[in-house]
């Protein structure tokens, strides 16, 4: 058979079946419902508006995983009829029929273990059998999956075996040239995989790693759920016990870690700031850095999506995108994960980076990967890198092994994977399913501190353990149950919300655990400090290295935090009857088309936000609250034991007048009646 012959065979017999099959399980699977989510919250409305006004967003997002299944076909098509065709020769009884079948049973293989890994990516999918899922994961062996990659292998090993040796026979130089080749493209990947520009850093000017771990608590820094940052904490790093966060929501936070500010002095107070007010022009760590000569970057997954809004100062930033052609190309992908195993790579990541925004699609060690990489870019000057994951923020998605770490096998509700729908209503169903919630979240906390100490090894390998000061932190905590409430940001009673984790690794100092009250905005001048250069004056934070330094036991530092932009209204939860009402987040915020379509709080809400705001301060032994009502603002006191726990009281009157002051900002806010209000009238929504 002719070369002319041969080619139209193998496109009508192997790609067009192979795309036909993907495009039949395309359409078979989009037959489950459309709707639209932000931060968790889904409106009908809303759904309908953008399939009104965002059409052409909507048909290019779809189109391009349309494309995705054709192409992925097309290949499992040829494939499938080149290994037949190497293996029988022309003795393929109905051809296409056969590439079909081979390129579903591949597809449903590759698919399958991809469900095993990442389960979370497909509880969606299977909501109308959720069995099934359950029988991939749970209880399929794993040697069956090992089984069937090795029969594959070996499907393609004889294949490519038999069809090698017949052109050897007929066309020997053309076998020894693709031999030849693939040689010189495996030699040329590893050489250019492991090649890197000579690292900087040393004792004066020393690398910074700023790693962040989203939602942890500090009170899971423990064997359990964390082993090898514990005995880092034992031995190799600084512990601060007492450490706090001025805000539980993570944009906010971290624009108090990267400047040293409370939030009502850098500006930005909740998830969804305008744009002209994000960090421009102020005095920021990876300015402050960059201008002292380091390379500045940020590496970050699903909740890192802050740092492409962010004007912080990085020199380079990998983040996922909050905008809505990005939150749509979110949705298109979930719509049909069977194809979300094929794009898990450097090119699947570049066609489609909407991925890197998937909080079902936990990327812990994938983000891990990046950040080497980025250190392996040196060029001589010492680096500040911060790294921030997003493994243990809510919904709790670990991959496996990690998810199933510490959950019974024997449990069998809806949030098997993750947390995914509402808790049961009977007591027994809440306990059982409160215990598998914190299981799950002890999992996520495993598969980063695993990632973690691939990082540290990965480090020693490049000598640069020696010279790389190593923070470790999170921009909040988590309340798993305490309270009746799972979540972040909407309240500040107990400590697993604002109190934070609070390791820091410095190479020639001896290390120590450290009890006294800090707060995380004295990172920015701490590490500055460490790093021999200039605190800006401008910073509230302060420099922790007396403490760290053994010349100082306490600075008498005194706590601050405010509440997020509630996320809904009304409810079951304490503090939905305690607070100023406005709408949930769907109808407050608004898309900004003048800037790519970001979403951000309609400008009529930002005073009512604030004003709404709950506050709180602490120390040792007293933390005072405020909470605005509609019937004026109200005052919790509480006695802060040392078991962590706390007791209520009368308000501690030297406290609530601390806090009234620092509510004050500096001069920024009036109070009226002890409500913090702008000096200029309050707009009205």
């Amino acid at each position: 058979m002719s070369d002319m012959k041969r080619a139209p065979s193998m496109w009508t017999r192997g790609a067009l079946p192979g795309a036909l099959v993907m495009l039949a399980l395309l359409i078979l699977i989009l037959t489950s419902t459309l709707n639209f989510s932000v931060m968790g919250q889904t409106d009908s409305t809303v759904t309908s508006r953008l399939i009104s006004e965002k059409l052409p967003q909507l048909l290019s997002a779809f189109g391009a995983v349309l494309l995705a299944h054709l192409v992925v076909g097309a290949g499992l098509g040829l494939l499938a009829f080149w290994a037949w065709r190497g293996l029988l020769g022309h003795f393929v009884r109905f051809p296409a029929l056969l590439s079909a079948l081979t390129a579903l049973l591949i597809h449903l293989g590759v698919w399958a273990t991809h469900i095993r890994r990442y389960p979370q990516a497909h509880v969606e999918l299977f909501g109308f059998w959720p069995e099934l899922q359950r029988a991939i994961t749970h209880v399929l062996p794993e040697g069956l999956f090992l089984t069937l990659k090795v029969i594959f292998g070996l499907w393609l090993l004889a294949a490519a075996v038999r069809g090698f040796l017949e052109g050897f026979k007929r066309k020997k130089a053309l076998a020894l040239s693709i031999v030849g080749a693939i040689a010189l493209l495996v030699l040329g990947y590893t050489l250019y995989s492991r090649s890197h520009g000579a690292y900087g850093g040393d004792q004066t000017h020393p690398n910074i790693l700023l790693l962040a771990d989203d939602s942890f608590r500090a009170d899971r820094l423990d064997s359990r759920a964390t082993p090898h940052l514990t005995q880092l904490a034992k031995t190799d790093a600084f512990v601060f016990s007492q450490a706090y966060t001025p805000i539980a929501r993570t944009f906010p936070s971290w624009a108090s870690i990267l400047t040293g500010l409370w939030p009502h002095e850098h500006g930005i107070r909740h998830m969804f700031p305008a744009p002209e007010n994000r960090l421009q022009g102020l005095a920021t760590l990876p300015r402050l850095f960059s201008q002292a000569g380091y390379r500045t970057a940020v590496v970050a997954d699903y909740a890192g999506d802050i740092f492409s809004r962010l004007d912080a100062g990085f020199d380079s930033v990998l983040a996922p995108r909050f905008e809505l052609t990005s939150l749509i190309g979110q949705r298109a992908l979930l719509m049909e994960p069977g194809i979300l195993p094929y794009l898990q790579n450097p090119l699947g990541q570049k066609l489609f980076p909407d991925q890197r925004g998937l909080v079902e699609l936990p990327r812990t060690e994938i983000t891990v990967d990046e950040l080497l990489q980025e250190i392996d870019r040196s060029d001589g000057r010492p680096f500040m890198i911060a790294a921030f994951f997003s493994t243990s923020h809510f919904p709790f998605a670990a991959a496996d092994p990690d998810y199933r770490a510490f959950t019974s096998p024997d449990y069998r509700g809806a949030n098997l994977y993750m947390r995914f729908r509402a808790l049961e209503e009977d007591p027994e169903a809440i306990a059982r399913d409160m215990a598998h919630v914190n299981n799950l979240y002890d999992g996520t906390l495993l598969q980063f501190d695993r990632q973690v100490e691939r990082l540290i090894s990965a480090l020693k390998e490049r000598n640069l353990w020696e010279n790389t000061i190593v923070a470790i932190t999170a921009d909040h905590g988590e309340s798993l149950g305490e309270n009746g409430i799972i979540g972040h940001g909407d309240h500040l009673r107990g400590n697993e919300i604002s109190q934070v984790p609070m390791l820091m690794h410095v190479p020639g100092m001896k290390p120590q655990k450290i009890d006294a009250i800090v707060r995380s905005i004295d990172w920015a001048p701490t590490l500055l400090q460490l790093a021999h250069l200039e605190i800006p004056k401008t910073m509230s934070g302060v420099d922790l290295t007396p403490l760290m330094r053994g010349e100082e036991k306490d600075l008498y530092l005194t706590a601050f935090a405010e509440t997020g932009l509630w996320f809904t209204t009304g409810g079951s939860d304490f503090f939905q009857s305690q607070r100023l009402s406005y709408p949930g987040l769907l109808q407050v915020v608004e898309l900004r088309d003048d800037y790519n379509s970001e979403i951000c709080l309609q400008p009529s809400y930002e005073d009512l936000v604030t004003v709404a705001k709950h506050r709180a301060a602490w120390n040792r032994e007293h933390k005072v609250i405020s909470i605005p009502t509609v019937d004026g603002v109200r005052y919790e006191g509480w006695r802060r034991l040392p078991s962590g726990q706390e007791v209520e009281e009368e308000p501690d009157v030297r406290l609530k007048e601390k806090l009234l002051r620092w509510s004050e900002g500096g001069g920024r806010f009036r109070l009226l009646r002890d409500y913090v209000l702008p000096h200029r009238p309050v707009a009205a929504p």
